[in-house]
């Protein structure tokens, strides 16, 4: 279920993100394949997203959130760190 990102001053839309591995059963969902435009990166647009996100899926009955993110991808892993996520692994 991937969502587009809108930026809100100028209403363009300017990458996506969403969520994957939806387990009922389990009661989690992951939160990844997430895109920005390069004018959008390292601003509050992520955190924002992630946000709305992670309340939509604890709202809608999630006990567990995780992110899934490139090993590689330092300024993820980072902008997750940030957020307050705990790395469980790679």
């Amino acid at each position: 279920l991937v969502y587009a990102v809108r930026r809100r001053s100028d209403e363009r839309i300017v990458g996506c993100s969403g969520y994957f591995g939806i387990c009922h059963e389990h009661l989690r969902v992951e939160i990844g394949s997430t895109f920005y435009q390069p004018d959008a990166r390292g601003t509050a647009i992520n955190a924002e997203c992630k946000l709305l996100l992670m309340s939509g899926a604890f709202d809608g009955g999630a006990i567990r959130v995780e992110f899934v993110t490139d090993a590689l991808n330092a300024r993820s892993r980072a902008a997750l760190s940030r957020l307050g996520a705990t790395e469980e692994g790679i």
